[in-house]
């Protein structure tokens, strides 16, 4: 790994900082004894030498929680490691965190009595001056121009150089000159401080990288989030001195996953009121986790009384048992998915349903295989058969009616089904599509190509995948960006077909790039102009000034 080098000339001009450090000598007995206590602790962490000697304060109450596993081994009788220096966190008595360097040394009375004695020196006082540091244009001119957050730090966490950038997020400051000498806990609130502080620990215990995704908050309290990641900087002598950190802004991306979620949110909530459609979900062992209103209605058990409990103890008969449990373990494992067909089941007062029953296999949040039922009640042929026109008719128009496309293909690719959506993408009709493929709708044929390839290599595989694509709308010429579910599945007499419900997210992907291009443009007036900073807000169209 490359590094930056701290001992060049103009380093060597960098005066010695004048160091704000106190000592306290401390016998490790039951409740500790401090024996001498310097005067320069008051200003160091704010308590009077007396504070400690009467033990109206004791100092290992003022290290940070996060630290303690380091304070239980610094005021442990234990001479295993009888001297060090470390770094920890202190609560100075106006409640602020201070970052302190330890050098302690362990020894033994004449009566066998264990003492401790520290060098507490602050953090921030052994920082140099940064005055040459700052006049290295090339080093100036990357903290002052680049977009994202950048960072350097000593060994004690103190920082050293910083991007611009992070003026928007820190208070105080201004500039980014104002942060350095400075801790995090000078500038972020202590909870971030805490965050921040904690990866930078991984890095000063070896760590090559430190990396985690963690939120901000910027000045005005809007919350953000960066892809935080932090590395070692080593002397000639491989030994680390400090660490310098990229994070780059993923707010926007966030946000979209979190649209995301909300809308995934909808569409179970959807299941959950659909009134004659019974769904029901269950884990790998077969016990229920969604059981909607439908399911109530169908097999008479409440959602309370069924969630938790197994499929085979709720509404398979005796006879069936062994074949279902034995048909979705395969099927768990990577055999074949449980065809749809009709079922005889068993309500909860043990009377017989007949259902016609079709099972998907999705991942959970966990990555684990979920398994969902769709019944349908068909107890009585003829109402079942006029049920299923009516029910027909109804997917046909909600399918119709979904904006975003749905379409169902059979294994060489051509389309089986489709909605009004995409016959209008296509500049057709639905029926006019039934047979056909894409190619035979004005779609270049690379793409089609790709389309067909890539439903013939899902079904192949067996297993529902989701596939970012783009498809050209033949009509306007316009392209179109889709996240397209697609879920392999075998008809009546078992040949393939796949289902695509696409989603058309053309809008978000237009909103990235629109946002790319503008940050593009505001960075080449800034580096042209360097008199002023603007911030466009797109929902207001104005463009307030920020001072730089």
């Amino acid at each position: 790994m490359s590094y930056l080098k701290l001992d060049t000339p103009a380093m060597n001009k960098i005066k010695a900082p004048t160091v704000l450090e106190a000592q306290i000598s401390i016998a490790l007995l039951d409740g500790y004894q401090v024996i001498t206590v310097s005067e320069s602790i008051e200003a160091l962490l704010g308590f009077t030498p007396a504070d400690f000697r009467a033990g109206k304060t004791r100092l290992q109450s003022r290290i940070h929680a996060d630290d303690q596993d380091i304070a239980d081994a610094l005021f442990s009788s234990d001479l295993t490691n009888p001297a060090g220096e470390f770094n920890i966190r202190i609560r100075h008595a106006d409640g602020r965190i201070r970052c302190i360097k330890v050098l302690f040394s362990k020894s033994l009375a004449a009566d066998n009595t264990a003492i401790l004695d520290l060098r507490l020196q602050c953090a921030k006082s052994l920082c140099p001056d940064d005055g040459e540091l700052q006049r290295f244009a090339s080093f100036r001119a990357m903290m002052e121009n680049t977009d994202d957050f950048i960072y350097f730090k000593d060994r004690n966490h103190v920082f050293t150089g910083a991007s611009q950038t992070l003026v928007a997020i820190t208070d105080p400051s201004e500039h980014w000159t104002d942060l350095l000498g400075k801790t995090d806990y000078d500038v972020f609130p202590e909870d971030f401080a805490d965050i921040y502080y904690r990866l930078e620990k991984q890095v000063f215990a070896g760590a090559p990288v430190a990396h985690e995704i963690q939120g901000y908050l910027t000045k005005e309290g809007r919350p953000g989030w960066v892809d935080n990641r932090k590395y070692p900087i080593k002397n000639d002598n491989g030994v680390i001195i400090g660490l310098f950190g990229i994070a780059r802004d993923i707010t926007q991306r966030k946000l979209a996953e979190e649209e995301l979620v909300r809308s995934e949110q909808r569409f179970r909530a959807i299941f959950e009121q659909v009134p004659s459609i019974s769904v029901q979900g269950y884990d790998l062992d077969r016990r229920v986790i969604f059981w909607n209103k439908a399911s109530e209605r169908l097999y008479g058990y409440s959602l309370e009384e069924a969630i938790g409990r197994r499929l085979d103890e709720l509404i398979i008969p005796a006879p069936m048992r062994e074949t279902v449990v034995s048909l979705t373990t395969n099927w768990v494992n990577g055999g074949p998915p449980i065809p749809a067909g009709e079922l005889t089941l068993q309500r909860a007062d043990g009377s017989p349903i007949d259902v016609f029953s079709s099972h998907v296999m999705l991942s959970g949040a966990n990555g684990a295989p979920e398994m969902y039922c769709i019944d349908i009640d068909v107890s009585e042929r003829n109402r079942m058969q006029q049920a299923l026109r009516e029910s027909e008719k109804l997917l046909r128009t909600v399918i119709d009616e979904i904006p975003d496309p749905v379409i169902l293909k059979d294994e060489k690719g051509d389309f089986l089904l489709c909605n009004q959506t995409v016959a209008r993408l296509y500049n057709t009709t639905p029926d006019a599509m039934i047979g056909k493929s894409d190619a035979d709708f004005g779609v270049p044929p690379e793409m089609a190509e790709f389309f067909r390839q890539n439903v013939l290599a899902i079904m192949a595989k067996g297993i529902t995948q989701i596939v970012y694509e783009d498809s050209l709308d033949t009509a306007t010429g316009e392209t179109h960006h889709y996240k397209s579910l697609k879920k392999p599945i075998r008809d009546a007499a078992g040949k393939n077909q796949i289902l695509i419900v696409a989603q058309d997210i053309t809008d978000v992907v237009n909103a990235r790039n629109r946002l790319a291009v503008s940050e593009s443009r505001l960075q080449e007036v800034m580096e042209i102009t360097r008199e002023g900073i603007w911030d466009w807000h797109v929902p207001s169209g104005r463009v307030p000034p920020v001072p730089i």
